[in-house]
């Protein structure tokens, strides 16, 4: 990852706080390192599932929900969740509105997300659609996305705006890897800050997506159950 930083030179106040963010985030232990693991047991009561143990991130946390699952606007070009929502495991939910807040504070950017916990039926249907394990975790293993402990995401402005960050979600493709170097200097800028916090805060991210970050610890067991629409 250092060698990756070498070489990006930015320039005006907002670029110069990335490049001291990135400085000063190799100096410092991942916050993890500090995080008590809570076990939480699993059961297959649906309600119990959202009720203990897991959070769901909304507006009123000061993000952005775009959950591309809900609509066609992704790759399989099909409705696979039947309405939008954002849930994740609670210890993860905290360390990433402590991320947002520093986002807010130092930048003016907000995490806007694309797909938060995924139900392991709705993985299968992903692997049939497109059984490429370079992109798309086998069903059979699961994924955390599955577990409820990694996220698709990436920043606005205080405009909402969506960052460069060199193509879009879900591009199945080399310009979408994190170190691809045929990308503008702006847009590299753009990924090293989103991973540069990320890392922080202790998450980690996948060469093949820009956008993917999951917390490896603690650990949990896949989960099936699929989230209630309310009417409005």
């Amino acid at each position: 990852m250092t060698l990756v930083f070498i070489g990006f030179w930015t320039s005006g106040c907002k670029q110069d706080k990335v490049k001291t963010v990135i400085s000063d985030s190799l100096e410092k232990t991942s916050i993890t390192d500090t995080i008590i693991s809570i076990e939480i047991t699993d059961n297959s009561n649906k309600e119990s599932f959202q009720k203990i143990g897991w959070t769901e991130l909304t507006i009123k946390d000061n993000v952005s929900i775009d959950i591309r699952y809900a609509t066609t606007n992704n790759f399989t070009k099909e409705v696979i969740y039947p309405c939008e929502a954002c849930y994740i495991r609670d210890t993860f939910a905290q360390i990433l509105l402590q991320i947002n807040r520093e986002f807010i504070d130092s930048f003016g950017y907000r995490l806007k997300f694309f797909d938060c916990y995924r139900p392991s039926p709705v993985q299968q249907r992903l692997w049939d659609k497109f059984p490429n394990p370079t992109y798309v975790t086998n069903p059979l293993k699961g994924s955390m996305h599955n577990r409820g402990m990694a996220v698709d995401i990436t920043l606005t402005d205080k405009d909402g705006v969506e960052l460069d960050m060199g193509t879009t979600y879900d591009f199945f493709g080399e310009q979408a890897h994190y170190a691809y170097e045929k990308l503008p200097n702006p847009v590299k800028e753009n990924r090293i800050l989103l991973r540069t916090i990320m890392e922080k805060y202790g998450c980690k991210g996948i060469r093949t997506e820009w956008w993917h970050f999951s917390l490896k610890s603690p650990s949990y067991d896949i989960a099936d159950w699929e989230w209630e629409c309310t009417e409005i």
